[in-house]
């Protein structure tokens, strides 16, 4: 009886060892948690960082893509280049681009074909609390039926745009072909400012609001250097 009770006695654990071992479980939980919340938080902080640039980046790509098709304001089916310097209700930039463009790059001396009008310019949508790029795009203008234009959304909860055109010398804040010997800027440099979403709620305070701005300058295949 007394040797079944002394082993037993000698299997077990003190109430030190288990309040050791609880505190040393605690540790470790705790290490774990620390870990846990410090990635977490760090995914949430970059991807703060990166989402205004997830929203402009395909946007610009749109721009990008467009404008280095775009064609010279002469010859066949030729048409005007014409960039406007506009400020909006909010005291910021809002330009817009309306010039004409092929689906595919044309070679030099090529007569280029499937001709689209393209568009670019900030908008206020009814219901909409926000301004948005919107790109208008007309195709067959050879018909003679009126055709509208189609139109889409490419960024939304914009602040400001502002577009610029090199001439070879100097950055203008706007360009018409009709005045410039129907020639193509040398290059655009476009950017867009995001509105600060956590600031702005409605446009009457978007003027307050400090957005990220995100620039690209493109360089335009048909645009022939001045002499």
């Amino acid at each position: 009886m007394n040797n079944s009770f002394e082993h037993n006695k000698s299997c077990g654990f003190t109430l030190l060892e288990l309040l050791v071992a609880m505190a040393l479980m605690g540790l470790v939980a705790m290490a774990l948690y620390s870990s846990m919340y410090i990635g977490t938080k760090a995914k949430q902080s970059c991807y703060t960082a990166v989402k205004p640039y997830r929203a402009l980046n395909p946007a610009l790509e749109f721009i990008r893509k467009d404008l280095t098709c775009a064609l010279e304001p002469r010859g066949i089916l030729a048409a005007q280049f014409q960039g406007n310097d506009l400020i909006g209700t909010g005291g910021d930039d809002a330009d817009s681009l309306l010039f004409y463009c092929s689906t595919h790059i044309p070679s030099k001396n090529e007569i280029a074909c499937d001709i689209i009008k393209t568009e670019y310019a900030l908008e206020e949508r009814q219901g909409w609390d926000e301004l948005v790029l919107v790109r208008k795009r007309t195709i067959n203008l050879l018909t003679p039926k009126t055709i509208e234009a189609e139109e889409e959304v490419i960024c939304r909860d914009i602040r400001a745009l502002d577009i610029k055109y090199y001439d070879g010398y100097d950055w203008l804040d706007s360009w018409d072909s009709t005045t410039q010997d129907n020639a193509l800027p040398l290059a655009v440099e476009v950017a867009i400012t995001l509105a600060d979403a956590e600031n702005t709620s409605t446009l009457k305070n978007q003027e307050s609001a400090i957005g990220t701005t995100m620039k690209k300058t493109i360089f335009l295949s048909c645009a022939e250097t001045r002499q």
